[in-house]
């Protein structure tokens, strides 16, 4: 029986996961010390994971798969999202960005203080007393904002995406893949908020037939992290989002304001995705046979192309992303597990 695109797409994330697992085991018995020695430990592990798990391995996949199917390189990348959006949607993407930003924050902070309660214990972060230079913001920029915006946007948004081509699958594919996304870290600590986030990120993705909104939201989102990061180290450049989102977020009392903006941007975030959708899809003519209709890209004859799966996938054909939870489940419970144990 031909399979379909969703089991293709599957097996291809699931290979990728797995292969991230596969570098925290090396680490985790110090199997790539030396190298760890040579470029640092932060910096092998994001090389290896961004890069060649989230990136070379799907990504020669994904084109293999394409060039089997008879699609060319650039059909295929437009096919998962490598698609230039209208002009007019930048502005929305941005402020709708800064806002989830600010939401993603609040909920990390609210997250970690329930796992405190459960008994969770942080480990202090290594050179807490390292001033961070412009070099090292520049470096972080590149490692933590950059080569994760890039890599894992095209892991979880774009070839999930084409795993659930159709209009009626748009629900479906925001929520699994905020939930894959949020469940790939397999660190109990940032599962909820990167959840939060991931919602966002495949809407963007699913408004605007483009890869590129959640790429440039995901590099907002991290780079404010390092500069709050730098600003509590003594950088210049992070001086003042630290000082802000310390008023806001490190008292009671400015948390409460949090919570209070916090609930005034939700019902706002989802009026700004109103007006991106009209923003991204304009109706169109588009001409099927010896008739005009007009169609957005939205719809299935969208910039997506003829959708190549018609039929519902069996369980079958759903077992490699069920793998990838239950993997993927396992790893982030152990990371709660060890955290109280510690």
């Amino acid at each position: 029986m031909k399979k379909s695109e969703r089991f293709y797409i599957g097996l291809i994330y699931f290979t990728s996961m797995v292969s991230v697992l596969a570098v925290r085991i090396l680490f985790a018995y110090d199997a790539l010390a030396p190298l760890e020695a040579l470029i640092g430990s932060d910096n092998l592990f994001t090389l290896l994971t961004q890069v060649i798990c989230m990136g070379a391995i799907p990504g020669l996949m994904y084109l293999c798969l394409k060039r089997r199917q008879g699609i060319g390189v650039g059909r295929a990348l437009r096919q998962i999202g490598f698609y230039k959006p209208r002009r007019e949607v930048w502005k929305y993407v941005v402020v709708i960005s800064l806002f989830s930003t600010f939401i993603t924050t609040f909920v990390s902070l609210m997250w970690s203080g329930v796992l405190s309660l459960c008994g969770y214990k942080y480990l202090s972060s290594s050179g807490d007393d390292e001033v961070y230079n412009l070099f090292t913001v520049i470096g972080m920029t590149v490692m933590t904002a950059g080569l994760p915006a890039v890599f894992e946007e095209f892991s979880h948004r774009g070839l999930l995406r084409r795993a659930y081509p159709l209009k009626k699958d748009a629900y479906t594919y925001i929520l699994v893949s905020a939930l894959l996304f949020g469940l790939m870290h397999q660190n109990i600590t940032q599962t909820v908020y990167t959840f939060c986030g991931g919602l966002v990120m495949a809407g963007l993705v699913y408004v605007t037939g483009s890869i590129y909104p959640s790429v440039l939201y995901h590099f907002l989102n991290n780079f404010i992290a390092v500069l709050l990061q730098a600003g509590a180290r003594g950088n210049v450049l992070g001086i003042l989002p630290a000082a802000l989102y310390g008023l806001l977020l490190g008292t009671t009392a400015g948390q409460t304001v949090s919570l209070i903006i916090v609930i005034i941007m939700i019902p706002l975030i989802y009026r700004l995705f109103v007006k991106l959708r009209a923003a991204a899809n304009p109706p169109r003519p588009v001409k099927i046979y010896d008739t005009y209709i007009y169609a957005t890209r939205l719809d299935d004859l969208s910039v997506y192309g003829k959708p190549e799966q018609s039929k519902k996938p069996s369980r079958g054909e759903k077992a490699f992303f069920a793998g990838v939870i239950v993997m993927n489940t396992l790893a982030t419970a152990m990371s709660f597990v060890w955290g109280v144990l510690r």
